[in-house]
């Protein structure tokens, strides 16, 4: 078995662990449960995968975003390692295909999503899948206390029965006392190793400013940072409409939002991870998986809905360890906004049967039928025929998702794939019939090898086309008739939205939605919107301490870099005698100055040097130590 730190090295170029990361990954290959909590950027997905290339057998992650395991995919598979990603809206045979992949071992990291653990084909088939590590990210999303909570979750537990001695890792950024426990229980973790690094983030300072003018106290922000960064608003025209706003002002700037065509939005992110873009103008679909270590600053121009999800999103800012900014800009609308927000957050019993009702007559599901089944979804022409309104509809489909229904995948773009499905001497005798095809057949095999014959591949038909000089619609049709005659699988792009049911279609009036539950995680939304309010509304105190113990950590020292910590910096006098009590025990001198972020740190060195030339202390092997 390959070491640990070799596997560090030779994948990811490193050439030690973080904070944390090796005792975790020592605890999955000693067959230990763990919960992990380390904050965005820690490097909490090396976690599993370092262990999950080491063991052998299959690494299973359970996490809840297509876009998030399709990245985590690509890059893997961009290092050689073999891995797949298994969703709802892959074409049946697709999935069937890389079901009978991951039997046959051909690859070492198959991700899902929880509902997938719903699929008694998928459930089925996985008995028969050597398991080394289950990986759960996103593990807050268990708990009902927590800020995404999703019910399909809670059922993970169940594959320890299915899964008997296979250790199972729980991975999240953050995570309140009562969601870690929520976590170990729902999962019936054994005795886990419990590895909670720090939330605390010493180089990024946070600042809160209430104000009218949001743009130009934003120009001025950017402007003052050296480097790039992240701007987040609520809507996507807000991406553009401050993204051209700033262009205005001289700035490199880009809207993003998950509208926007994938070809454009893969071009503006690589433009900012290039340095070619100096600001991204996004909303929250922007950031999960993005490894960008110089971020300078993360600016939210709207209030988050809770402090999970700012923690996370402003803590993509000063990855690399140097300075950075967290800034959160609002006014007084901006407060009754966050108000109506979750008031609409929790729809209304009525209009989420509606919704399930309309569904099934557009798609023209007979009652006890449909389960597993997947349809293109038109968001407009939905409005139409039901007349309800958008936010309505959406917010009726995440609780239809979360209560386990059916599963709506959002806008996205998966690229097309291809795998043989004839030995060696029965694809030679299939070219020898069908010219055409051939110019395709050697195309893909010169580009990818052998292991098209046993894995799905990706390919690009636009690529494929103007190689061997043939039209996009002539490539497209061979493609589809080598399918269709059994010669290949090909899967083509999926770029619109789509809705699957997870169980048969239920009748409307007896449809169960769990009232009680409603209520409580409305009542939960608003305790957490508060906290917010009182984040930025709270005077004379350190932002950090704020933040990190809202998620349990307790005494947590002033950070020295915030707003409030500076503004106390401006009023607070430090005397000599406080120094020289300091140094009965010797320090170092940065010890000596953390002790007194909240002072100006200029002030503390004048002191230490008046000090010094009254021979009052002096320095001994690099501390700093009281002349008695």
């Amino acid at each position: 078995m390959e070491a640990i730190k070799d596997i560090l090295h030779r994948v990811w170029g490193y050439d030690s662990f973080r904070s944390g990361q090796e005792a975790v990954i020592d605890a999955a290959m000693a067959g230990k449960d763990s919960l992990v909590l380390m904050p965005t950027g820690g490097g909490k997905s090396l976690c599993y995968q370092v262990p999950g290339i080491a063991m052998e057998g299959l690494c299973l992650v359970i996490s809840p975003l297509i876009a998030l395991m399709k990245d985590q995919m690509d890059r893997l598979t961009a290092q050689g390692i073999k891995s797949a990603c298994l969703y709802s809206a892959l074409d049946r045979r697709v999935q069937e295909t890389i079901l009978e992949n991951a039997v046959n071992g051909l690859y070492k990291f198959l991700y899902v999503s929880p509902e997938r653990l719903r699929s008694e084909r998928f459930l089925e088939r996985l008995k028969y899948i050597k398991v080394s590590l289950v990986a759960i990210d996103e593990a807050h999303c268990i708990s009902q206390w927590g800020h995404d909570f999703r019910p399909a979750y809670t059922e993970i537990g169940e594959l320890k029965l299915t899964l008997p001695g296979v250790p199972f890792m729980a991975l999240t950024a953050t995570a309140t006392l009562q969601v870690q426990q929520d976590i170990i229980d729902c999962l019936h973790l054994k005795s886990p190793l419990v590895q909670l690094n720090s939330y605390v983030r010493e180089n990024l300072s946070y600042s809160v400013f209430k104000l009218e003018n949001k743009i130009d106290k934003l120009v001025s922000i950017i402007h003052g940072a050296k480097g790039c960064g992240l701007v987040y608003v609520r809507s996507r025209k807000k991406t553009v409409d401050f993204s051209q706003l700033l262009i205005k002002k001289g700035i490199r700037a880009r809207a993003y939002h998950a509208g926007i065509p994938d070809t454009d939005r893969a071009r503006v992110q690589n433009e900012w991870m290039r340095g070619e873009t100096k600001v991204i103008v996004a909303t929250n679909a922007f950031g999960m998986g993005i490894d960008k270590g110089d971020v300078r600053f993360v600016v939210h121009v709207d209030l988050p809905d809770d402090l999970e999800s700012y923690y996370q999103e402003a803590g993509r800012a000063g990855r690399d360890g140097n300075k950075a900014y967290a800034v959160l800009l609002y006014d007084n609308a901006d407060l009754s906004q966050l108000t109506e927000r979750i008031e609409r957050a929790v729809p209304a019993v009525e209009s989420v049967r509606k919704v399930y009702h309309f569904l099934g007559n557009v798609f023209q599901i007979a009652v006890g039928s449909g389960k597993e089944e997947t349809f293109e979804f038109n968001l407009e022409h939905f409005i139409g025929y039901s007349k309800m309104n958008a936010n309505d509809i959406l917010q009726s489909f995440r609780w239809l998702e979360r209560l386990g229904y059916l599963q709506f995948n959002a806008a996205m773009f998966e690229t097309s794939r291809l795998q043989i499905r004839l030995s060696f001497h029965e694809l030679y005798e299939f070219q020898l019939k069908h010219e055409r095809c051939e110019h395709i057949i050697k195309w893909v095999l010169r580009h990818h090898g052998g292991d098209v014959y046993n894995t799905m591949v990706f390919i690009s038909e636009d690529k494929i086309a103007k190689a061997i000089q043939f039209t996009k619609v002539e490539t497209l049709r061979l493609l589809q008739f080598m399918h269709t005659a059994g010669v290949v699988y090909y899967a083509p792009t999926i770029d619109k939205p789509s809705v699957t049911y997870l169980q048969e279609r239920q009748k409307t009036e007896t449809l169960f939605l769990d009232e009680v539950f409603l209520a409580k995680r409305k009542k939960l939304l608003q305790e957490k919107a508060q906290s917010v309010i009182e984040y930025v509304a709270l005077e004379f105190r350190c932002r950090s301490s704020q933040l990190v113990e809202y998620f349990g950590e307790q005494n947590a020292k002033p950070c020295g870099i915030c707003d409030h910590c500076i503004e106390q910096k401006k009023n607070t006098i430090i005397t000599e005698e406080e120094i020289l009590n300091s140094l009965d025990v010797p320090l170092p001198m940065d010890e000596l100055l953390r002790k007194y972020l909240i002072v100006k740190q200029e002030d503390v060195i004048a002191i230490i040097r008046k000090l010094v030339d009254e021979q009052k202390i002096e320095e001994v092997d690099f501390k700093w130590k009281r002349i008695l």
